[in-house]
């Protein structure tokens, strides 16, 4: 796709969750490069909260200077560009079965309301406090939806996350300043994580002043699901905003 310093679309900055990784949108990606959408995936390290929300913040830093964005996180990356995506030009956040932590609260805390889930009781740690999906169950519990050869690969790519950013947390919350232009379409939220479909992050989510788009699936999603899910891209009530899912939701 041929790409111009000034777009009439937004820029799409995609933030990848725990255990994945940039190509995770891989599926996503050329739909909205078709539709005329300039798109950049973060490739965020997993070392640490503030080593993601500053990388990432980053990307949407250089985005922001070409043009307005929207930036989009998914499941724990949700988290992350609510403390990164404080720049004026980014026009909407979008959370695909996402955290929307406040300032200050790390996404543990939120998951240490709720019952443990079956994605907590397939951690493999290793020596250096690093955390892996066990691979036996990596399909059935983070990637039921997607082709089992496909699943395969994931679980062998898996990008490991440090043990800690789930108890870290930024000081600031995006969602507070960015301004609201559009209701907030909620879809029930099933997934290994059941906080992302409990009353109380949905209550939470109507709360919000930034605009924002909310979709759950199982944990992944296939090809085809991906493009029935990024039609409603399309949809007029979304106007100059973009709904996005990505192969991974959780």
């Amino acid at each position: 796709m041929s790409e111009h310093s000034e777009s009439p679309k937004p820029r799409i900055v995609l933030m990848h969750g725990a255990w994945a990784d940039g190509p995770g949108w891989q599926h996503v990606i050329p739909l909205l490069e078709e539709d005329g959408y300039p798109v950049i995936a973060v490739q965020n390290p997993l070392t640490s909260f503030a080593d993601d929300i500053a990388t990432t913040k980053r990307v949407i830093d250089a985005e922001a200077q070409k043009g307005p964005v929207v930036v989009v996180g998914h499941s724990y990356g949700g988290a992350v560009i609510t403390g990164a995506a404080d720049n004026p030009n980014v026009k909407a956040l979008v959370y695909i079965a996402a955290f929307a932590p406040e300032a200050n609260e790390p996404v543990g805390a939120l998951l240490g309301q709720f019952p443990p889930t079956p994605l907590g009781a397939a951690f493999v740690p290793d020596a250096a406090g690093f955390v892996y999906i066990d691979r036996a169950k990596f399909r059935a519990i983070f990637a039921a939806d997607v082709d089992r050869t496909e699943a395969q690969v994931m679980a062998a790519a898996q990008k490991p996350a440090s043990g800690a950013i789930f108890s870290q947390s930024a000081a600031t919350a995006a969602w507070k300043t960015i301004p609201q232009d559009k209701e907030l379409p909620l879809s029930a939220l099933k997934s290994a994580f059941p906080v992302l479909s409990n009353p109380f992050n949905l209550k939470r989510a109507v709360s919000l002043t930034a605009p924002q788009f909310r979709f759950g699936f199982t944990n992944a999603v296939s090809e085809q699901e991906a493009k029935e899910m990024i039609s409603l891209q399309r949809h007029p009530v979304h106007k100059s905003f973009v709904s996005l899912v990505s192969f991974v939701s959780l």
